[in-house]
């Protein structure tokens, strides 16, 4: 096979030396010599023996058949990121393959990090060559949000991501902060949110989260007019939630607590405030209450002679 060690030897009881042609340009000296045929094809080496005097000479020739092996060419040492594959392909014409992996097809497909080699032999011939190739696979970078999965309406909410990588992009969905590691939202509505990372070796990771937002609860604290000497029921019992979640608290013009509970009656003018709280986020509203005089009353008795 090309590329093989051949040893030629001959002995001669009155030979004075070894020359030998190897038939492809290349010569040898000595009783033994060895030679590397570089390429595929017939050649015929000789023999020159020559006395002591060196006079007399006698050649002897022979012929040899070098077989070609199978060409090789796996790629360079590769790398690639957690998650994605890689080919390697050792396809050769008529040969036969043995993988470090343990396969014996032509190609191999390759997932994990490490170092793989291939023996390709022809099987009429028993020629055979060999080549290797490593494979590194980077680790997706971790992906880490710090910020609140809930939120009250109203609320600016911020959410921090960070990873175990140097990053070196970063995509939000929504975009509302482009490039940035921080991702900022207005809360007004639940909302779904992602992130794509890429990291120094260009390896990408995705997450996806939700925050969910708490409806402010909808009281409506306008009133009729009242007249004095009535009461005046306040109520901030809110359509759009569950009353029983809900707390609230009164307060007068002077910040005194007047009271708790969703109705309260007022008597007095005044400015009221309440406090109200639902799933732990806290709201203030307030209204002003103004009481109507009655009509004064003058019934004049006329007494006619």
């Amino acid at each position: 096979c090309v590329g093989e060690s051949i040893s030629f030897t001959a002995s001669s009881p009155n030979a004075g030396s070894y020359t030998w042609d190897f038939g492809d340009g290349e010569i040898g000296v000595g009783k033994t010599v060895s030679h590397k045929y570089s390429e595929a094809n017939v050649n015929f080496p000789s023999l020159i023996l020559k006395d002591s005097s060196g006079v007399c000479s006698v050649t002897i020739t022979d012929t040899i058949e070098v077989f070609p092996i199978p060409i090789l060419d796996l790629p360079e040492d590769s790398s690639f990121c957690f998650g994605e594959k890689m080919l390697i392909d050792a396809e050769t014409e008529g040969a036969v393959y043995q993988w470090s992996t343990g396969d014996t097809s032509s190609s191999i497909i390759v997932t994990t990090s490490g170092t793989y080699s291939v023996e390709v032999t022809y099987p009429l011939t028993g020629c055979s060559s060999s080549d290797r190739t490593a494979v590194l696979v980077f680790p997706l970078p971790e992906i880490f949000l710090a910020g609140p999965n809930q939120a009250c309406e109203g609320d600016s909410v911020i959410i921090t991501a960070s990873s175990n990588h140097p990053i070196q992009q970063i995509a939000w969905t929504p975009d509302f902060s482009r490039d940035s590691t921080q991702w900022v939202y207005l809360a007004t509505e639940d909302i779904s949110y992602g992130i794509e990372i890429t990291d120094d070796e260009g390896c990408e990771n995705s997450l996806e989260s939700m925050v969910t937002v708490i409806p402010e609860p909808q009281i409506d604290l306008t009133h009729e007019p009242v007249c004095d000497g009535d009461v005046l029921e306040l109520d901030a019992s809110a359509p759009n939630i569950n009353n029983d979640l809900l707390t609230v608290s009164w307060r007068d013009s002077l910040g005194t607590k007047i009271g708790n509970g969703l109705v309260i009656g007022i008597r007095k003018e005044g400015t009221y405030s309440l406090e109200y709280v639902y799933e732990g986020c806290t709201y203030w509203d307030s209204t002003t209450v103004s009481f109507h005089p009655l009509p004064e009353s003058n019934i004049y008795d006329e007494i006619i002679n």
